[in-house]
C-alpha cells in the first residue's frame, strides 16, 4: 500500500477509517484470495470488505469470490461496477444480473445458494 501512498493500515490504527475495501479486481480466484488474505492479516478481518470486480469474470466466478471472502471471514464485500452489472441481459427467468446475483450471494441461507459457504447466521 505504501507504494501507492495509501497507508491504510496506519489509518486504521489511528482510527481514521472504520473499514477498508481492497479492490481485488481480478478474474483469478487465487489472486483474489491472496489479495484479500493479505488484508485480513493486516487488520481485524471484520473491518475488511472485499472488492469484487464483477465485470472481469463470469457470474459463477463472481459468486466464487463471495465464497472466498466468506471463508476468509471478511466483514462484507462490494461489487464493481454497478453500471456494468445493471447493463447485463436478464436471465432465462427474466431476472436482471443484479437480481440473480443477489438471490444467490446476498441470501446465502436461501435454496440454490448451497455452493457458497454459509455465514454463521444461517
Amino acid at each position: 500500500a505504501s507504494e501507492r501512498f495509501q497507508e491504510w493500515t496506519v489509518w486504521m490504527e489511528e482510527g481514521l477509517l472504520d473499514v477498508v475495501a481492497p479492490m481485488a479486481y481480478t478474474p483469478e480466484d487465487a489472486t483474489f484470495r491472496a489479495q484479500i488474505g493479505a488484508a485480513v492479516q493486516s487488520v481485524e478481518r471484520r473491518r475488511v470488505w472485499a472488492g469484487i470486480g464483477v465485470w472481469q469474470g463470469t457470474f459463477e466466478g463472481s459468486l466464487s469470490k463471495v465464497g472466498i471472502a466468506r471463508e476468509l471471514g471478511v466483514g462484507g464485500f462490494s461489487l464493481f461496477s454497478y453500471d456494468w452489472a445493471s447493463g447485463q441481459p436478464a436471465d432465462a427467468s427474466g431476472r436482471s444480473w443484479l437480481q440473480a446475483f443477489g438471490g444467490r450471494a446476498f441470501a446465502p441461507c436461501a435454496p440454490g445458494s448451497a455452493r457458497l459457504p454459509r455465514p454463521r447466521s444461517c
